[in-house]
C-alpha cells in the first residue's frame, strides 16, 4: 500500500525549503508530484510496497529518454534527495558538455509538451 502520508510530509518540506510541488489536480490523495527549484524538475512518488521513489524529469531524447529512477523505497526521504535528483542526468559521462541538456528548465512550458515531440 502506498504511504501517501509520507508523500504529503515530503511535499510539505519540499516546499519549506523553497521547491515549487506540482500535483495533479485529478488525484484525491497524491501519490506522485512534480518538484522544481532553480529551474530543474524532479518527479517523487509513492512506491507500491513503502518509502517514496525519486527520478529525473527530461524532454524526450533518444540518448537520455525521459527520465531515470534516482532512488527507490526511501523510507526517511531527505532534501538532499531532491537535490540529487536535479543534478542527476541518466546515461551522461563526467566529460560531456551539458549545456544542451536535455533537462526540463522551465515547469510551465514541460507541462504544454506534446508526448510525440522530441528533441533529437
Amino acid at each position: 500500500m502506498q504511504d501517501t502520508k509520507l508523500l504529503n510530509d515530503y511535499l510539505a518540506d519540499l516546499q519549506k525549503e523553497g521547491f515549487r510541488v506540482v500535483v495533479s489536480l485529478g488525484q484525491i490523495e497524491p501519490t506522485y508530484a512534480f518538484f522544481e527549484k532553480d529551474s530543474k524538475v524532479g518527479y517523487v512518488q509513492a512506491d507500491d510496497f513503502f518509502g517514496l521513489d525519486f527520478g529525473t524529469v527530461n524532454l524526450p531524447s533518444s540518448n537520455y529518454g525521459t527520465g531515470t529512477r534516482t532512488k527507490t523505497q526511501a523510507t526517511e526521504p531527505t532534501i538532499q534527495d531532491a537535490i540529487d535528483t536535479l543534478r542527476t542526468v541518466r546515461g551522461a559521462k563526467a566529460y560531456d558538455n551539458l549545456d544542451h541538456m536535455l533537462k526540463v528548465k522551465d515547469f510551465m512550458k514541460f507541462k504544454d509538451f506534446k508526448p510525440d515531440e522530441r528533441i533529437d
